[in-house]
């Protein structure tokens, strides 16, 4: 996980040359986007403490397919 949020990072700054004002967007642009995946992941994963029981999310190795099948009467989860 580390490493693809790196190479999120770099990207960001390797293209630094192409933007308006780089000294004061380009950190706007890191910062905003790692809060907002930030938010998703905490959101999402509230949203699946509350859909599936703790006792089955303890077991599974792919929770976000198991709130989905949960959700969805199995078929979604087996996509």
């Amino acid at each position: 996980m580390t490493l693809w949020a790196f190479l999120g990072l770099e990207s960001a700054c390797a293209n630094a040359d192409a933007v308006d004002n780089p000294e004061k967007n380009v950190p706007k642009a890191v910062l905003g986007g790692t809060l907002g995946v930030a938010v998703i992941y905490i959101v999402s994963t509230n949203m699946i403490f509350g859909i599936v029981p703790a006792n089955e999310l303890v077991n599974s190795n792919a929770p976000f397919g198991l709130a989905f099948a949960s959700m969805f009467n199995g078929v979604a989860g087996k996509i």
